[in-house]
C-alpha cells in the first residue's frame, strides 16, 4: 500500500506493520520507492558489472588461447623452416666442396702435364745444347787440323 509523506516520495507499507505499533517500528518498516529502487539499481548494476566482467575474462581468455594455438603454430613452422635452411646449406656446402674438388684434381692433372712438359723440353733442350756443342767441336777441330 503506498502513502504519500512531506518530501513527495511514496513510502510502502510493510504489511507486517499494525496500528497498534510504535513510530519508530513504523519508521523503519516502511521503505520509500527511491530507496528500494536504488537497492534495485544496485543489485542490477552488480549482476552487470559481474556479467561484464565474464564477459571480459572470456574474451581474454579465448585470446590468449588463440594466440598461444598460433605461437605453438608459428614456433612449429619456424622451426621447419630452420631445419629446412640448414640442410639446403648443408647441400649447397656440399657441393662446393666437391666442385673444389674436383677443380684441385684438375689443378693438379694439369700442373702435372706442365711439369712433364718442361723437364721433355729442357731433355730436348739439353740434347740439343750436346749436339751444337759436339758440333762446334768438331768443327772447332777441322779448323785446327786444317792449320
Amino acid at each position: 500500500m503506498y502513502t504519500s509523506n512531506s518530501n513527495n516520495s511514496k513510502t510502502i507499507n510493510s504489511p507486517s506493520s499494525s496500528s497498534s505499533s510504535s513510530s519508530f517500528d513504523n519508521e523503519h518498516k516502511r521503505e520509500t520507492v527511491a530507496t528500494i529502487a536504488s537497492r534495485l539499481n544496485l543489485g542490477e548494476d552488480l549482476t552487470l558489472a559481474y556479467s561484464l566482467q565474464e564477459e571480459e575474462f572470456r574474451f581474454h581468455y579465448s585470446n590468449n588461447k588463440e594466440k598461444h594455438k598460433n605461437l605453438s603454430k608459428d614456433f612449429k613452422l619456424s622451426r621447419q623452416e630452420q631445419i629446412a635452411e640448414l640442410e639446403k646449406a648443408e647441400k649447397e656446402r656440399k657441393e662446393i666442396a666437391r666442385r673444389d674438388e674436383e677443380l684441385a684434381l684438375e689443378l693438379t692433372k694439369k700442373f702435372e702435364l706442365e711439369e712433364i712438359k718442361q723437364n721433355e723440353q729442357a731433355k730436348r733442350d739439353e740434347e740439343l745444347a750436346r749436339q751444337i756443342a759436339n758440333s762446334e767441336f768438331i768443327s772447332v777441330q777441322k779448323r785446327e787440323e786444317k792449320i
